[in-house]
């Protein structure tokens, strides 16, 4: 989970369970929140584009992974979702990450950073998908590595052991879904949605 013996490696997976908290799980609840189709529009796009950043940072995939996408097709669809400034610092942190080859964050070691996203990415589908009909592009080099990723970790015995069930899943986010979440996360996201939704 965490390399005892390489501590570049665990700064980076500090500064990459940092990015699946912060940014991509915060710009997924603002989408899941948001009530404008505009803004939840908005919002997707900024969920989409932090996804777009992780994938940029994961190992490549091994060879014989059928239509798995290069580093290279996965930065230039993610360069297209964000904006290049931001891109070219997080090229630099990605660039240090592990070149071992795998599904998983770090290629075949599965770490702190695939713990963080897995439990939100069941979310993203099950939830987003019933609240805001999310579907992730299936044609994108960022969603076909995410998407390896995924398959690889709902695999793991461990993974599905923390498996809820779909409807009660989906049922126990329909607060969130009306921005109406009392959560302490839920209001400090509320301070921050479109002033359309205040109530």
């Amino acid at each position: 989970l965490f390399p005892a013996n390489d501590p570049h490696v665990r700064a980076l997976i500090r500064i990459w369970v940092d990015h699946c908290t912060s940014r991509i799980q915060s710009a997924y609840y603002t989408f899941l929140m948001e009530q404008s189709p505009e803004a939840q529009e908005a919002a997707k796009q900024k969920f989409f584009a932090e996804c777009a950043v992780l994938a940029t940072a994961m190992a490549p995939v091994v060879d014989d992974v059928e239509d798995a996408p290069t580093p290279e097709e996965i930065l230039q669809a993610a360069k297209q979702r964000h904006d290049g400034v931001q891109m070219e610092t997080i090229l630099r942190v990605a660039e240090s990450s592990t070149e071992e080859k795998g599904p998983y964050f770090l290629g075949s070691t599965f770490s702190a950073v695939d713990i963080a996203l897995a439990p939100f990415w069941q979310r993203f589908i099950w939830v987003g998908g019933h609240y805001r009909g999310l579907e992730f592009p299936k044609d994108d080099a960022v969603f076909k590595r995410l998407d390896i990723w995924w398959k690889a970790v709902s695999k793991r015995p461990s993974f599905a052991a923390t498996l809820v069930c779909r409807d009660r899943l989906v049922a126990s986010y329909s607060q969130y879904a009306r921005n109406e979440g009392t959560s302490d996360y839920a209001r400090n996201l509320q301070s921050r949605l479109t002033t359309s939704n205040a109530k």
